[in-house]
């Protein structure tokens, strides 16, 4: 099982150009209820720290 983080607007900014992003993400439906925002999205962990260490 893979594990994910959450990254909201503006931080996402940086990993969008990153080759692996499409791959590696999915938009998550703005709720209100959960405080989700526009433009935030569930990152696979291990892609995340793998463009970090780098």
């Amino acid at each position: 099982m893979d594990d994910f983080i959450v990254i909201g607007w503006p931080e996402i900014q940086k990993y969008m150009e990153l080759e692996g992003f499409e791959e590696n993400t999915a938009l998550i439906t703005p709720n209100p209820y959960l405080g989700i925002d526009s433009s935030t999205y569930l990152v696979d962990k291990n892609w995340y720290n793998s463009v970090e260490l780098n």
